[in-house]
């Protein structure tokens, strides 16, 4: 993702949801990807994903505020 090169991360985090689909992680930088790309209501159920899996992953929950208040 830090290279930008969107289809291959999400291909990447695709798989890691794939293989361990509990890990919040991939959810959320899943979401980077979709924000990217002006998808912000799939960033934000992703972001919703990866809390459900880890309610202290605090880089979800603030990029989801974020996402959020941009909204207002």
């Amino acid at each position: 993702w830090s290279k930008r090169q969107p289809a291959r991360a999400k291909a990447l985090f695709q798989a890691a949801i794939r293989a361990d689909p509990r890990y919040s992680r991939p959810y959320a930088h899943l979401a980077l990807v979709a924000e990217a790309e002006g998808d912000r209501e799939a960033a934000l159920a992703l972001l919703r994903l990866a809390l459900e899996k880890n309610p202290l992953n605090y880089r979800a929950r603030a990029h989801e505020a974020v996402l959020l208040r941009s909204a207002e």
